[in-house]
């Protein structure tokens, strides 16, 4: 806590400056979340800093009231229950048992209400994007191309691709919070050492 407290101190001290009240909270808000993701990254592994910048980024969307808590727990979860034992059959054999568990689990959120039924009608669109190298890019069927949200496609390429979602996660971060979110910063001693105070030393 008082390393945080600390860093906003900074924050105040050295971000830009405006008598608008609104302007000065907007800037204060931009300059403390990148000072934070910063300092931050320079503790963690190259493989922990995407995961790290997500959770950033839902926390930012979650105070703004843009985030859906079953859409995101889904998200990171996925399913909690063998939905394809007494549900609807698998529709065909590429879809499989797990990724058909995927797709039931996914029509129970009320955005994809009549997903699963959508699948079966649209089943060789959908398996093009199985299909697709970059199945995180491929448009959905119909309208599920223009009704989803991001978070929402993320929770589609998480049933469908679970390999693409790594580059599907970091072009969600990019839109929402900025590409310097998901390029991490190298390691800069004179930023490190702007960053400190003269209480706590670098180590």
């Amino acid at each position: 806590l008082q390393w945080f407290q600390k860093l906003f101190t900074i924050a105040v001290d050295q971000s830009p400056k405006s008598d608008v009240l609104e302007e000065r909270l907007g800037i204060l808000k931009e300059f403390f979340t990148e000072a934070l993701y910063q300092n931050i990254c320079r503790g963690l592994f190259e493989k922990d800093k995407t995961l790290f910048s997500f959770a950033l980024c839902t926390r930012i969307m979650k105070g703004d009231d843009r985030i859906d808590d079953a859409e995101l727990r889904y998200l990171l979860v996925g399913p909690t229950a063998d939905l394809v034992e007494h549900g609807p059959p698998i529709p065909a054999e590429w879809v499989g048992k797990p990724r058909w568990n995927e797709v039931l689990t996914l029509a129970q959120l009320p955005a994809f209400h009549g997903f699963d039924k959508a699948f079966e009608r649209h089943l060789p669109h959908f398996r093009k994007i199985y299909d697709s190298i970059e199945a995180d890019k491929e448009p959905l069927p119909e309208e599920w191309n223009d009704r989803l949200t991001p978070l929402e496609r993320l929770c589609f390429i998480r049933a469908m691709r679970m390999d693409c979602l790594k580059s599907a996660v970091i072009a969600f971060i990019s839109d929402e919070i900025g590409t310097k979110f998901v390029e991490p910063p190298t390691f800069d001693i004179a930023k490190s050492f702007a960053d400190s105070v003269n209480t706590t030393p670098l180590i």
